[in-house]
């Protein structure tokens, strides 16, 4: 189901709010749960848009441990995650280090 905005934004929000009725919201799980939901999003044959808007988050862990540590690191558990290995085990491991 394709989303179209109208003037008030009520079209995008009652898609998005029957969308996630259907496939359930963010699981309650330590670590991943925005790549989980994505998962689900995208096997309910939604479409994932990557918006231009900017976002601010704190970069205290990029200066720490560097840039390519932390992106590769990140991957890693993504893939890890998407190998099979468990949010609480990869939690322990993301949060040791940090």
């Amino acid at each position: 189901m394709n989303l179209y905005l109208n003037a008030y934004c009520e079209t995008v929000q009652e898609e998005r709010t029957f969308r996630l009725d259907r496939i359930g919201r963010f699981k309650d799980i330590p670590l991943m749960e925005d790549v989980e939901l994505m998962r689900r999003i995208k096997k309910d044959g939604g479409k994932i848009h990557i918006l231009p808007d900017k976002v601010t988050t704190s970069a205290r862990r990029w200066q720490r441990d560097g840039a390519l540590y932390t992106t590769v690191r990140n991957q890693v558990l993504v893939a890890l995650f998407r190998l099979g290995v468990s949010p609480a085990r990869l939690a322990k491991y993301y949060w040791r280090q940090s």
